[in-house]
């Protein structure tokens, strides 16, 4: 297979299991500022290219949260 530089957008990840790629993806989000929820929502799909359901965010969060993660 020949490869090239152009540029492309990759596929979606749908059925792809992000689950424990999204605590990374959150991680690296507030550790460049205090962020809220939403923002996280809105970053990790236009940056990302992730459609999760917003409440997994939160749930995600909320989860880090009790583990010590994030404050």
């Amino acid at each position: 297979m020949c490869y090239s530089n152009r540029l492309y957008d990759p596929p979606p990840l749908r059925g792809i299991p992000v689950r424990g790629l999204l605590h990374l993806a959150i991680l690296s989000i507030i550790k460049q500022k205090p962020t809220y929820g939403s923002e996280i929502y809105q970053k990790i799909r236009d940056e990302y290219k992730l459609e999760v359901p917003r409440s997994l965010i939160y749930i995600l969060l909320r989860r880090m949260e009790k583990n010590g993660l994030i404050s």
